[in-house]
């Protein structure tokens, strides 16, 4: 009986892994933050890799979501379809993992070795993907890619995300 329960406390496991990841992140962001110089930021004593740092262990943290979406999968497998949950660990499992690890890490990873991709937002409140590159703004000649990074990392795994619950939704009900 143990067995059977391994894949929803695995996947519940990961999740909260990757959830506590983004919630510390969070917290000392505004440490992290870069000092602007003109004293607006009290506690900022970040620079830009401090938060290139920061802007990869919150893209790294989207695991959250995804693992929430393995388990909304894994529910929908075991009570409507009824595939056991013997079968989902085997034949399965392994596929969430290595989808959602894999997804975490290349976005971090990318986000993080593309020079200019990970930096302070234009709000100033976090760091995460900015204007890439870097004076695509200013400079008519550069198309910015930042919106579409942005989209890329966390937009389209949302929307997936979202459209799954309407996919399960309409086969429950």
């Amino acid at each position: 009986k143990r067995g059977e329960r391994g894949t929803f406390h695995r996947l519940l496991f990961m999740m909260s892994i990757f959830d506590i990841i983004r919630t510390l992140a969070m917290t000392i962001t505004p440490f992290l933050l870069p000092e602007d110089g003109g004293g607006g930021r009290v506690f900022a004593l970040g620079t830009d890799e401090t938060c290139r740092a920061m802007g990869f262990v919150k893209q790294l943290s989207s695991g959250a979501f995804l693992y929430n979406t393995a388990l909304a999968i894994h529910y929908l497998l075991t009570i409507v379809y009824g595939i056991s949950s013997r079968k989902i660990a085997r034949h399965i499992e392994i596929w969430f993992h290595a989808i959602i690890l894999c997804f975490c890490v290349a976005t971090a990873t990318v986000g993080v070795s593309l020079d200019g991709v990970f930096g302070e937002e234009e709000l100033g409140l976090e760091c995460w993907v900015n204007t890439y590159p870097d004076e695509c703004e200013s400079d008519p000649s550069q198309t910015c890619h930042g919106w579409l990074i942005g989209w890329i990392f966390w937009g389209v795994p949302c929307f997936l995300c979202f459209a799954l619950i309407l996919v399960f939704n309409s086969l429950i009900v």
